[in-house]
């Protein structure tokens, strides 16, 4: 029961995780379809923006999957305020 109640809770955050950075990419996604469709390039600023709401998903992604029951609830208050900031 405790390992089917943590991965259910590593599940649901992880899909928060995931709509999170889905809005923040959604607000600069003109940008690679601009650059796709007419190679106009995208400034420095937003392309770092872009990489780094990945790699703070990737990373909140990768500690959720290997998080323990002991450990679990401080990487999801650690990942709230990471998330939250720009």
């Amino acid at each position: 029961m405790k390992e089917e109640y943590l991965q259910t809770l590593k599940s649901h955050q992880i899909n928060i995780a995931r709509s999170i950075t889905s809005n923040k990419l959604a607000t600069t996604d003109w940008y690679v379809t601009r650059k796709t469709e007419r190679e106009v390039e995208i400034p420095a600023d937003i392309t770092t923006e872009r990489a780094t709401a990945i790699e703070k998903f990737n990373a909140f992604e990768s500690a959720i999957l290997t998080g323990t029951a002991e450990t679990i609830y401080n990487i999801i208050d650690d990942a709230t305020i990471a998330f939250e900031a720009k």
